[in-house]
């Protein structure tokens, strides 16, 4: 038995880019492809952004939560 039978039928390849390796796919016709990987990447990122700023939100309305748990029990 051959290792290569281990492996999804995708074939993957490691292309040097200057002083990073770039991992690529390539189709059963072996064309790589890297345009897709980038528009991933950018909606990962837009993704990431998104979820920092709702992160954001929520400790602030937590922050005032909890203030306003304070005024309150302070008051009596």
């Amino acid at each position: 038995m051959s290792p290569t039978d281990f492996f999804d039928k995708m074939a993957h390849g490691v292309m040097r880019n200057s002083t990073q390796n770039v991992i690529v796919g390539r189709d059963n016709n072996g064309i790589i492809a890297v345009g897709g990987c980038q528009d991933k990447l950018n909606d990962a990122l837009l993704e990431i952004s998104h979820l920092k700023s709702l992160i954001e939100n929520k400790d602030k309305f937590l922050e005032e939560k909890e203030r306003l748990i304070n005024v309150l029990m302070n008051r009596s």
